[in-house]
Order: C-alpha cells, then sequence, then structure tokens
C-alpha cells in the first residue's frame, strides 16, 4: 500500500490517500522511486558489527 501524495510532501494518513498494488506492480514502483533517492549515508560501527549481504551481524 502506498501514498497517493505522499505524507513529506503533506499527503495524510488517511485510506483516501492509499493505493493497493498487485506485488509486481509493487515492486517496479519500488524499484523506480528507490533510483532518485540518495545514497544512504553508512555509519561508523564498532568492531563488533559487521555489514554482510545488507544484514548487519554481531561478530
Amino acid at each position: 500500500m502506498w501514498d497517493i501524495k505522499p505524507r513529506s510532501k503533506g499527503g495524510d494518513k488517511t485510506l483516501k490517500n492509499k493505493q493497493l498494488f498487485h506485488r509486481h506492480c509493487q515492486d517496479t514502483k519500488t524499484t523506480l522511486e528507490k533510483k532518485t533517492y540518495p545514497e544512504p549515508k553508512l555509519q561508523d560501527l564498532t568492531e563488533n558489527y559487521l555489514w554482510v549481504d545488507d544484514m548487519l551481524i554481531l561478530r
């Protein structure tokens, strides 16, 4: 379920502002929208943690 008007642009949390997608359509929309977002900043981790395949794990 997605916001028709994003909350960051003044949309609200009501059902009138929601739209439902088929799984394939939602995956496509997510893929397209991720291209517009900036890359996240990596945080300095203590030596007890490690990123592996996009998961934070304890060493």
